[in-house]
């Protein structure tokens, strides 16, 4: 019984919480009452009230729940649905009074005609009826009746969900449905105001000069003055000049020209009437001032006219401001689209909902579609998606990186365009970093190889003295031992031989620092890059490995140290062959491109994780139990030194490249 209460307890703390009216549920509330009062009276009472009443009440519950889930039906339906559960609840009542067995009848039956009732779906028929049958056998056997019966509960929670879901679904169409209205109402206000505004400006203009045919539509500065200048002649003006912006208008006569350009204009700041025949009036509207009109009369002026040309000095000036600010905004918006076009970012710019409204050429370039969202048009956007809303919820911008397939390096950036705290428009910029990311990599590199150099040159010195005696030491002990081997143990040879491989290892890393530390290129000569590439085969194949060497080598003479660049290639093949775990394919050939010669070192060995191949560079990183980590530095650093470029595309399971780029003729001076 508890967990009954329970389950209609949470029932109604989620109409509360989703702001529900518990008018709408009345019917619910009185049918969980009587479950209260039944379990109350339960409790007080014990065998008396069930010796009476039974699960009687339970019938009114049934009764209640009915007019719940038909409360669209007649009447008439209802009355007679009320007397019949009335019938069902006397009979139980004067069945438990006089110990007439009826078998349960009057509850099954009671639970059994809520069956009738309107089902959202055959699913939603099949699973209410189920439920149904199983409260009635449970209540038949007196078999956890109570919390079989709390199974309708859900329904209910369903039902109120599906009803709560389409309110919301009904008030988003109403509140579209007046948002559309209110928009439409607010177009035609502003459009009716802006028809009222012209009709009051045609009228002024007819009513002071008569020119019925005079309409402001240009935007062409040029021709308006030369209609402003004519209306002003035909009005009995002998001539005028009028000056904006860097145009000047001259119509009719108009002596003295050269004395309003240099003396009155640059002084005037309000109309002046000058020798009774000229009146000089600036263009100008809340102290923007954008030029300025002369108008000469061979009669004096009359004072009257004053107020007729202030007016339509006012209004055509008005007109001007329109038409200079149009014109800027055309020449900034063709700037700002060109800007766009023409830079190599891609741009693009979306509503709130990222739907596309403006993208530039080198945005479609990137993009796999033409039309629909921005996440239609490049699909990799979609794992940003979240970051994108969540920008745009708390209107804050958000930036980030991210590579493609092919390696290539981004940065993304949005920002939201707000509008009077309400976002508008959202711009997005991708931009291909790659080269720039490439360059702070060397950068770095270059570093720390400087810092490994001047490392290098402060321990070599004193390390190397002591190996040297150790070393020594070593062998002379090992020399004694093989003398007088029947007097000395086995163990002291093997712990000399084990000094000497040591000493000779580290003497080997100490040698490889020196590298980084100092020049080692001995002499500059033209080297032939097929007879280097041969012997470095040769060299790196000097034990026999099942290893198919395919080459493709052209004759191409550059400027280098052969020694050095022969240690690079030698390094490389091994580590190709070593990769390939000694049975695999290498392709070695080389070619000019551009100004440069370009080296290509691949195999198909197990290649090198994504997350370490931008490692592989730096000094003592080293995936091999035996490796010093220096192999790879160095060849950096010979490559590097020779003002050349040296790349690896890897992919595991597939194999690694090595590309060294040298270009063709380098300066002795530049190593």
């Amino acid at each position: 019984m508890e967990v009954l209460i329970f389950i209609w307890i949470i029932y109604f703390l989620i109409v509360k919480f989703i702001g529900g009216d518990y008018k709408n549920h009345i019917r619910l509330i009185v049918s969980f009452a009587i479950i209260l009062i039944h379990y109350a009276l339960y409790l007080i009472f014990q065998e008396k009230y069930i010796n009476i009443f039974g699960n009687s009440l339970f019938i009114l519950v049934n009764l209640f729940l009915f007019d719940y889930l038909n409360y669209t039906l007649q009447k008439k339906i209802k009355l007679f649905v009320f007397k019949f559960f009335t019938l069902l609840f006397i009979s139980e009542i004067i069945s438990n009074l006089y110990k007439i067995n009826l078998y349960n009848i009057p509850f099954v039956l009671s639970i059994l005609v809520l069956s009738f009732r309107n089902y959202k779906s055959n699913l939603e028929l099949v699973l209410w009826n189920i439920t149904l049958i199983i409260i009635a056998v449970s209540y038949f056997y007196n078999f956890y009746f109570y919390y079989f019966y709390a199974l309708l509960t859900p329904f209910f929670i369903k039902n109120l969900l599906d009803t709560y879901q389409d309110t919301l679904k009904k008030e988003e169409r109403d509140f579209k449905l007046r948002i559309r209205k209110e928009i439409d109402f607010e177009i035609n206000r502003q459009i009716e105001d802006l028809r009222n505004e012209l009709e009051i400006i045609y009228k002024k203009l007819k009513e002071i000069f008569r020119l019925s045919s005079f309409t402001i539509k240009e935007f062409d500065i040029d021709s308006m003055l030369t209609k402003f200048c004519s209306g002003l002649l035909d009005l009995g003006y002998t001539g005028v000049y009028v000056v904006v912006e860097n145009i000047q208008k001259k119509e009719g006569f108009f002596p003295n020209v050269k004395r309003f350009q240099e003396e009155i204009f640059p002084k005037l700041n309000t109309l002046q009437i000058i020798e009774d025949r000229y009146i000089a009036i600036p263009l100008s509207i809340e102290d923007k001032n954008i030029g300025y009109v002369a108008i000469y009369k061979k009669n004096p002026i009359d004072i009257s006219e004053i107020e007729y040309l202030q007016i339509y000095t006012n209004i055509v000036t008005s007109a001007l401001m329109k038409i200079l600010y149009f014109t800027q905004m055309i020449k900034f918006r063709d700037l700002v689209y060109k800007t766009l076009e023409s830079i190599d970012i891609a741009v693009a710019i979306t509503d709130k909902d990222f739907n596309i409204e403006f993208v530039n050429e080198s945005f479609l370039k990137m993009a796999e579609k033409k039309e629909g969202s921005i996440y239609d048009m490049i699909p990799v956007l979609n794992q940003f998606r979240k970051n994108f809303e969540d920008a745009i919820k708390n209107k804050t911008p958000f930036e980030t990186k991210f590579s493609s397939l092919s390696r290539k390096v981004y940065e993304l950036k949005l920002f939201p365009i707000l509008t009077q705290d309400t976002i508008s428009q959202v711009v997005i910029l991708i931009e291909d970093i790659t080269e720039k990311e490439e360059l702070e990599t060397q950068i770095m590199q270059t570093e720390k190889l400087a810092v490994i150099g001047r490392l290098a040159a402060g321990i070599s010195h004193e390390i190397k003295n002591p190996l040297a005696a150790i070393s020594q030491t070593a062998f002379s002990l090992k020399r004694k031992a093989i003398r007088n081997a029947n007097n000395l143990k086995d163990s002291v040879i093997e712990a000399s031989e084990r000094i000497e491989r040591n000493i000779n290892r580290a003497t080997e890393i100490i040698n490889r620092l020196l590298n980084f530390s100092k020049p080692f290129y001995s002499k500059l000569e033209i080297v032939n890059l097929k007879d280097l590439l041969e012997e470095a085969i040769k060299l790196a194949l000097i034990k026999e490995y099942d290893v198919k060497i395919i080459k493709n080598l052209q004759d191409i003479n550059i400027l280098a140290d052969k020694n050095a660049l022969l240690q690079v290639f030698i390094n490389i093949i091994i580590n190709a062959i070593e990769a390939t775990n000694y049975k695999g394919e290498i392709i070695i050939k080389n070619y000019k491109e551009n100004n440069n010669a370009v080296i290509s070192i691949k195999d198909n060995g197990v290649g090198i994780p994504e997350d370490i191949v931008d490692k592989i560079f730096e000094p003592f990183f080293t995936t091999k139990e035996k490796g010093t980590g220096l192999g790879l530095s160095v060849s950096y650093r010979i490559i590097k030194d020779h003002s050349g470029i040296i790349k690896v595309n890897s992919k595991v399971g597939e194999g690694t490249e090595f590309l060294i780029i040298l270009p063709l003729e380098v300066e002795k001076n530049e190593l």
